[in-house]
């Protein structure tokens, strides 16, 4: 059956409305993308947000690597509450004043945590430090300080440790060696 004018200008009609519909759905879109690329673990220095948020912010950042199912365990000590976020063998521990402000946070497993969300308005420190030069390590953990901070990084693929903490703010008794 030849193409006919009448099909011809319901194709075109076709093809406009998905045009406006692409128009109108794809900026939705990024603006959905970008809200859901906001910082929701509790970050160094920062308050505690709620700990579903930080269960989801793991989750999605784990999703490649296969079934993500979160564990939340929450521990109140003296001084301190700790939190702890295990997704496919990924731990982020959250160590928290009772004010809720954050003065440690620790991680190990087979994947690391996006730093630049745990560390928080410190991350600026963080890479500064980075960037000087040091004398080269062969073995041990990587320790990076600045005037606010301390930094350990160590480990091999799939088994990524690591430590941030902030001095100043450790309640009395908890020494860097409590950060596990």
């Amino acid at each position: 059956m030849p193409l006919r004018a009448s099909h011809f200008r319901v194709l075109c009609g076709y093809i406009h409305f998905v045009k406006t519909i692409y128009r109108v759905i794809f900026p939705l879109h990024v603006i959905c993308l970008f809200c859901l690329a906001l910082p929701l673990y509790a970050s160094l220095g920062g308050k505690l947000t709620t700990i579903e948020s930080d269960e989801q912010a793991l989750q999605g950042q784990m999703a490649g690597v296969g079934q993500a199912k979160a564990h939340i365990h929450i521990q109140k000590r003296i001084g301190y509450n700790l939190h702890e976020i295990t997704v496919n063998g990924t731990q982020v521990q959250e160590y928290a004043l009772p004010t809720g402000t954050v003065f440690a946070v620790a991680w190990h497993g087979t994947v690391e945590p996006d730093l630049s969300q745990l560390l928080g308005k410190y991350f600026g420190e963080y890479e500064h430090e980075l960037i000087q030069p040091q004398r080269l390590r062969s073995r041990g953990p990587r320790v990076m300080r600045s005037k606010n901070m301390i930094v350990e990084r160590s480990g091999h693929m799939r088994d990524l440790r690591g430590r941030a903490y902030l001095p100043e703010l450790l309640p009395p008794g908890f020494t860097p060696k409590d950060i596990q």
